[in-house]
């Protein structure tokens, strides 16, 4: 498969943000998947996209091991892994088509759990409590 400049540039933007969301600047990562599917077809663009994330946050896990909170990381594992076992399995009964816009439903409930944690909602709240198992199956 032969990239057009277009694919380059979405593809290269995409690469460099992703290690700037690497250094804790939250926000940034929502929006890389809906552009890598606008630039390529969405189940190539979880298969470019999703490696390196993961592996991104095992790097920083491990470059940062002193100040992990892994009680925390540990909570999150198992769903996470959850989730990206699911995403296996759905990615070959899933067309682009429902992929992209699953994709774009994910990025919605994203921005949106984002703006009620932003007006100062106690993150200990049982709303969000509850929300945390659904985005880390989701996220995965």
């Amino acid at each position: 498969m032969e990239l057009s400049l277009y694919q380059w540039i979405i593809a290269n933007f995409t690469a460099f943000f992703t290690g700037i969301t690497k250094t804790g600047i939250a926000g940034i990562s929502t929006v890389l998947m809906p552009l890598m599917a606008e630039a390529f077809p969405a189940k190539q663009s979880v298969g470019v996209l999703l490696p390196t994330l993961i592996s991104g946050d095992i790097l920083a896990v491990i470059i940062y091991r002193k100040y992990a909170k892994w009680r925390i990381l540990m909570r999150l594992l198992p769903l996470a892994l959850i989730g990206i076992v699911c995403g296996y399995f759905l990615m070959g009964e899933v067309s682009n088509v429902v992929l992209k816009k699953s994709m774009g439903l994910l990025v919605i409930l994203t921005i949106t759990l984002h703006f009620f944690m932003d007006k100062n909602i106690d993150p200990q709240s049982k709303m969000i409590k509850g929300l945390g198992p659904v985005f880390g199956i989701f996220a995965g």
